[in-house]
C-alpha cells in the first residue's frame, strides 16, 4: 500500500522508499546472527513470519480507515487548515487523508512487512540447506525451492491491481494469510523434526549401548536443525 498521491511528493516518496530497506538489512544481520548463535532457524522464522503478519494487518487497518476518512470527507464542506502561517483552504479529504494517523500507520506496516520479508527468505534457504544430508539432497532441495519461490512474483503483480489504490486491502490481506501460513507450516516442521531428531537418538543410544564401550564408536545419525 502506498502512502497515498496527495500525502507525499515524488522526490519524498523516493526517499521515503529507503528506510525500509535499511530496516531490513538490519533485521536481517541480527536475525542471521542470532540464529547461527543459538543454533536455531524455526523460533526467528516464527517471530518473523508474526512481525510481517503483524505489518500486513497494519496496511489493512490503514487502508479500511483511509477509505472511511474518504468517504466521511466527501459529505462535509471545506474546513480551514490549522496551521497558523497557511492561510489558505484545502479540500477536508485531503486534509484527512493526508494529515490523519493512516499515513503514519501505514508506513510503519510497510517497515514491519517490507523489513522482515527479506530476513524470513534468507533463513528458510538457509535451513533447507542445513537440513540436506547430502550434496545431491541440498541440490535438489535448492532448485526445488527457488522454482517454487519464482511463482511470487507471478502471484504478487496480480495482488495490487492499480484500481484498488490507494488502499489494496485485499492484497495486504492476502499477503497477512500467508505469512500466517507459513508461521504454522514452520512451527510444524520444527515439531516434525524435532521429533525425528529424538528417534536418531534413542537409535544411537540403543545401538551404543548394545555394542558396549570397548567396540568401535559408531558415527552419530544425522540431526535435524530446528
Amino acid at each position: 500500500m502506498g502512502l497515498g498521491a496527495d500525502a507525499v511528493t515524488s522526490a519524498q516518496a523516493q526517499a521515503l522508499s529507503i528506510p525500509p530497506y535499511l530496516f531490513g538489512l538490519c533485521v536481517i544481520l541480527l536475525t542471521t546472527y542470532l540464529s547461527d548463535r543459538f543454533r536455531s532457524r524455526s523460533v526467528p522464522l516464527i517471530i518473523l513470519c508474526n512481525t510481517s503478519t503483524l505489518g500486513y494487518l497494519l496496511l489493512v487497518l490503514s487502508g479500511l480507515l483511509h477509505k472511511r476518512l474518504t468517504k466521511l470527507a466527501s459529505d462535509v464542506a471545506d474546513i480551514e487548515s490549522p496551521s497558523a502561517w497557511w492561510e489558505e483552504k484545502i479540500p477536508t479529504s485531503t486534509f484527512l487523508t493526508t494529515h490523519s494517523s493512516t499515513v503514519t500507520m501505514s508506513y510503519v506496516g510497510i517497515m514491519l512487512a517490507a523489513g522482515t520479508i527479506f530476513a524470513i527468505i534468507s533463513l528458510v534457504i538457509t535451513w533447507n540447506g542445513n537440513n540436506s544430508e547430502t550434496e545431491s539432497s541440498r541440490g535438489a532441495g535448492m532448485a526445488i525451492l527457488q522454482g517454487l519461490g519464482q511463482c511470487g512474483p507471478l502471484l504478487g503483480t496480480r495482488l495490487y491491481p492499480t484500481d484498488q489504490g490507494p488502499e489494496y486491502i485485499s492484497g495486504s490481506l492476502t499477503c497477512a494469510g500467508c505469512m500466517l501460513v507459513v508461521c504454522c507450516l514452520v512451527g510444524l516442521q520444527r515439531w516434525r523434526l524435532g521429533r525425528e531428531n529424538k528417534r536418531r537418538e534413542a537409535l544411537d543410544a540403543r545401538e551404543t549401548a548394545m555394542e558396549g564401550d570397548g567396540a568401535r564408536r559408531r558415527v552419530k545419525r544425522f540431526l535435524y536443525m530446528l
